[in-house]
């Protein structure tokens, strides 16, 4: 099951958490009932573990982040970069968790997953994700907030992962789903 899925940015600097939301909670399974700010704190961290990954790539690889910034891809896919991490016991969720992320420009998209889940079927989704979610996020070069529009985001995270449930897709739901997101939301 997924955990949680974060928007968040990746400029170096102060990281910023855009949109998420949260499927489970680690602390209903003991009982507690967590508050709001700690789970803020708890995506935050995953935010900034992202950012830092993305950054230590993008050192790695000697490309600087603000000219392809200033020279947008034609294709979405072409700048897309991802990667995955493990959560230790306690190091921010009570339980290990298997973070999968992907960046282009100034956004991140992380899912935080169960450590037994389909990494592939979860890489997969997120993909989708980004591919339908980029559309409705404004991204901006100076690495100030996007503009965001919170209800198409919700109605897109809420059809590719229904209550935090990974799906199996083949081309044809995805159609499906495209068609059903495309008339939700223009009216």
């Amino acid at each position: 099951m997924v955990h949680s899925f974060v928007i968040h940015s990746l400029l170096p600097g102060t990281c910023r958490v855009f949109y998420s939301i949260t499927f489970c909670s680690d602390s209903k399974a003991n009982g507690h009932v967590e508050d709001r700010s700690g789970r803020k704190e708890k995506l935050l961290a995953i935010a900034q573990r992202v950012q830092s990954e993305y950054s230590f790539k993008r050192v790695t690889q000697r490309s600087d982040l603000y000219d392809e910034l200033l020279v947008a891809s034609a294709e979405y896919g072409l700048n897309l970069e991802g990667g995955a991490f493990r959560s230790l016991r306690g190091e921010p969720f009570k339980s290990e968790k298997a973070i999968l992320w992907l960046g282009r420009d100034n956004n991140g998209f992380a899912l935080v997953c169960d450590t037994h889940e389909n990494r592939m079927l979860a890489e997969n989704t997120l993909r989708l994700l980004c591919k339908f979610l980029q559309p409705h996020i404004k991204n901006t070069s100076q690495g100030t907030e996007p503009v965001l529009l919170v209800d198409r985001i919700a109605a897109i995270v809420n059809r590719f992962l229904p209550n935090g449930q990974l799906l199996f897709l083949n081309h044809r739901i995805i159609r499906h789903f495209e068609k059903e997101l495309e008339m939700l939301l223009s009216a």
